[in-house]
C-alpha cells in the first residue's frame, strides 16, 4: 500500500480530469504516447494508468520513490524487470517493461510532494477482471499451471550480479520496521513466524523468486484463435525470494473465503494444473495455513505503515472510508495474533 499522503495527492490530480494529471504526464514525457489517451486506472501499492502508444494499449506505473523500505528501490525495480524479461524468454507470458525514448526502463519523475520511479509495460490482452468464484475448471487449472511454470523457471534463474529482489530475511525486517512497537501480540507473532521460516529448507526445488501476489486480479485470461486460452501475468512489484508454496497461500487467499465445497473444488482443480508442471508441491501443502498466517501479519504491518503520517483531518471521503476498513481489519487480525503462530 502506497503512503496515503502521496496517494491522496495523486487521486486529487486524477479527479480534476485526465488532462490535469501533471505527475503522470511528466512521466509519459519520457515515452512516445498518443496525446489525449492517458487515463487513471487504480491506486494501491503504486499508481497505475492506461494510455496508448501508436494505438497500442500500454500501462504506466508510478512507484513512490520514498517507499524504498517496501522493497521498491530503484535497484529492486531493476531486479523485478530483469526477472520479467527472463520469464518472457522462457515463453511465459509476463508483461514486459518497454524502454523510454532514452533507452532506459525506469525514469525518475519529481512532483511538488514526492518523487516517483516511472515504468511503462505492455498491457495484457484478454480479461483482467475475473472473479474467482466465476472461473470454470479450464481457467482454474490453467491458473495453477501458469503459477507452476513461473516456479519451474525460477528454480534455475540466475539474476545479473547485484540485481536481486528482497529475500525472506529482508521481508521479516520490513515487517518489523512497519509494525508499531505497541502491537505486542503482533510482534510476538512475527517473531514466532521468523523462527518457523528459519527452519524451512531453501533448496532450489523449494525456495526461489516468487510473484508474491499471484491472485486472479494479476492475471488476464485470453482465449482466441481456436485455443483453449491462457493467462498473461502482471504486477511483479512484490516479487521476493520465498517458498514456492507461499505463492499458493497468498494467491489463493480469496478462495479460502468461499463455501467449503466450492473452496475444495477450486483448490483441487488448481493443484491438478499445478502438478502437471511441478508435482513435488504436494509435500508442502500442509504448510499453506501457516503461510496464510504470515500474510496476515505482513498485510497488517504494511497497511499500518501506509497510514503514517497521514493526517485523518485531511481525509477526503474515500480515504476516511478506507481508514475505517483498515481499522476493522486490524481488529480482526489482532484476534488472530493472540493465538500462537
Amino acid at each position: 500500500m502506497m503512503n496515503l499522503n502521496v496517494m491522496r495527492q495523486l487521486v486529487a490530480e486524477a479527479e480534476i480530469g485526465a488532462k490535469d494529471m501533471p505527475t503522470a504526464h511528466a512521466a509519459l514525457a519520457h515515452w512516445d504516447y498518443d496525446v489525449g489517451t492517458l487515463q487513471h486506472l487504480r491506486y494501491s501499492a503504486n499508481a497505475i494508468y492506461t494510455f496508448e502508444q501508436q494505438g497500442v494499449p500500454r500501462i504506466l506505473r508510478l512507484v513512490h520513490a520514498g517507499d524504498g523500505i517496501n522493497g521498491r528501490t530503484y535497484e529492486h525495480i531493476q531486479a523485478e524487470l530483469e526477472f520479467i524479461k527472463y520469464l518472457a524468454r522462457q515463453d511465459i507470458p509476463a508483461m514486459r517493461a518497454l524502454p523510454s525514448e532514452s533507452g532506459t526502463y525506469i525514469e525518475t519523475v519529481n512532483s511538488p510532494y514526492a518523487g516517483f520511479y516511472a515504468s511503462v509495460f505492455e498491457k495484457a490482452p484478454g480479461n483482467p477482471y475475473l472473479e474467482v468464484d466465476t472461473l470454470d475448471d479450464v481457467q482454474i487449472a490453467a491458473w495453477g499451471q501458469i503459477v507452476a511454470k513461473v516456479h519451474k523457471a525460477s528454480e534455475v534463474y540466475q539474476p545479473p550480479e547485484d540485481c536481486r529482489r528482497p529475500a525472506w530475511q529482508d521481508i521479516i525486517k520490513m515487517v518489523a520496521t512497519w509494525l508499531p512497537s505497541h502491537e505486542h501480540d503482533g510482534r510476538r507473532f512475527l517473531g514466532q513466524a521468523a523462527t518457523w521460516l528459519a527452519g524451512l529448507p531453501t533448496g532450489p526445488e523449494d525456495y526461489g523468486l516468487i510473484h508474491w501476489d499471484f491472485c486472479i486480479d494479476n492475471l488476464a485470461w485470453y482465449s482466441g484463435n481456436g485455443t483453449a486460452g491462457h493467462y498473461h501475468i502482471f504486477d511483479f512489484d512484490d516479487a521476493a525470494y520465498f517458498w514456492y508454496v507461499a505463492d499458493l497461500a497468498f494467491g489463493l487467499d480469496d478462495v479460502f473465503d468461499l463455501s467449503p465445497a466450492r473452496r475444495d473444488h477450486i483448490m483441487e482443480t488448481f493443484l491438478s494444473g499445478y502438478r502437471t508442471v511441478r508435482p513435488a508441491i504436494t509435500s508442502w501443502l500442509n504448510e499453506i495455513p501457516r503461510f496464510v498466517k504470515f500474510m496476515y501479519i505482513f498485510k497488517m504491518a504494511r497497511d499500518m505503515n501506509a497510514l503514517v503520517p497521514a493526517d485523518p483531518a485531511l481525509d477526503p471521503p474515500w480515504m476516511a472510508a478506507m481508514r475505517v476498513k483498515f481499522e476493522n481489519r486490524f481488529a480482526e487480525m489482532r484476534e488472530i495474533f493472540i493465538q500462537p503462530f
